[in-house]
């Protein structure tokens, strides 16, 4: 439940997009865990009530794994010397993710 917590503001923001071909595939199986898990569908409705249920969970989960990634790696000093700081790195995953979503 907590995590259904914390993944549930991302969710409105994902709604209103449109998956490009390569997250398709992660989309179609969000569709499926919507329709047959109704917790879950309900879930989504509660936070994003308009716009595509299972764009909104490919977008949330992409999302939730990029930030995870480079959040974990910036903590553990993996970046130290690489030439970049940790905010640029995650402004442009983020780009990206918004661009692989239509947004």
């Amino acid at each position: 439940m907590r995590a259904r917590n914390v993944l549930g503001p991302f969710l409105p923001v994902f709604a209103g997009g449109h998956c490009r071909p390569g997250t398709e595939p992660l989309r179609e199986q969000m569709r499926r865990w919507v329709e047959e898990t109704p917790a879950v569908a309900e879930w989504v409705r509660a936070f994003a009530p308009e716009g595509d249920p299972a764009t909104a969970l490919a977008g949330t989960v992409m999302a939730w794994a990029q930030l995870q990634g480079v959040v974990s790696l910036e903590v553990q000093g993996q970046f130290a010397g690489m030439g970049h700081s940790g905010a640029t790195l995650l402004a442009a995953v983020m780009d990206a993710l918004a661009d692989s979503i239509g947004l």
